[in-house]
């Protein structure tokens, strides 16, 4: 790519979407980074674009250095400042913001539920709302660094309160596979409002592949909060409960096990 792009007299913007696309792709997000810089401060430049920032930006999200939020929050300041990006109209959007939040949920970063919280503030000054990526990757970023996800959450719940979303949600966190991801789902069901039979579902899912000491006892209580709230149950409710309870060699899981074989005649 470097040989093909060093044959155009004057590259265009899509070609320099490429070029940084290659670079990002090859862990290089330093060079594609100084590239973006030059680009900047050169006579001739192609009618830059927000792909082509955000591009350099996803770069980051690729790489595997320690400062890769650090460097690419950096990027995101020298553009705000920058009068050629002015020029084009180039401003941060969601795409842009949902970079940040990805580089602050890597689980290298020790300070990742600071950064995210600090980001999702930054959208919120630009106008920019959170969507289901934003949210995914700040509690991602919450869960790593073993920070209380409550007031992500919270912002989250004003922000959203769409079922399906939510939903998309715990499916994630189901695949986190740790009980610290099974507990946020959890938690989730409690700024639902009306969970559905999926929902509940969901994060059954979660505990089962959590390998929690205290996974049984979870499952059982929500099993028993979905009859409290009269939600109907259905197979795949009782199948992920009785595979869970029938490994058991515990009196406790067992006995799980007979009475849901009962519930589903």
């Amino acid at each position: 790519v470097q040989e093909t792009f060093n044959l155009i007299k004057k590259p265009t913007a899509v070609a320099y979407g490429i070029f940084f696309k290659a670079y990002g792709n090859a862990n290089r997000a330093e060079y594609a980074t100084e590239r973006f810089h030059r680009l900047l401060a050169e006579e001739y430049r192609p009618a830059l674009d927000l792909s082509v920032f955000n591009t350099v930006m996803d770069s980051w999200v690729k790489s595997t250095a320690i400062d890769t939020f650090d460097s690419a929050y950096e990027l995101l300041k020298v553009v705000d400042l920058s009068v050629t990006c002015q020029k084009w109209g180039i401003r941060a959007d969601l795409y842009t913001m949902n970079c940040l939040l990805k580089c602050a949920a890597k689980p290298q970063f020790d300070f990742g539920a600071e950064k995210a919280e600090h980001i999702l503030d930054e959208m919120t000054r630009r106008r920019l709302k959170p969507d289901l990526i934003s949210c995914v990757f700040a509690l991602k970023a919450f869960l790593q660094s073993g920070s209380n996800a409550d007031r992500i959450l919270q912002r989250m719940h004003s922000s959203t309160r769409n079922i399906r979303t939510y939903n998309e949600l715990l499916n994630f966190f189901a695949t986190m596979k740790t009980p610290e991801a099974a507990v946020t789902a959890e938690r989730l069901l409690d700024y639902m409002g009306e969970p559905t039979v999926v929902s509940y579902n969901t994060v059954l899912k979660a505990w089962s592949l959590s390998k929690d000491p205290q996974t049984m006892h979870r499952m059982w209580e929500l099993y028993e909060r979905m009859e409290t709230k009269g939600i109907q149950m259905d197979r795949i409710t009782y199948n992920t409960l009785f595979a869970t309870f029938s490994k058991s060699r515990l009196p406790f899981g067992l006995n799980k096990a007979e009475l849901i074989l009962r519930s589903m005649e």
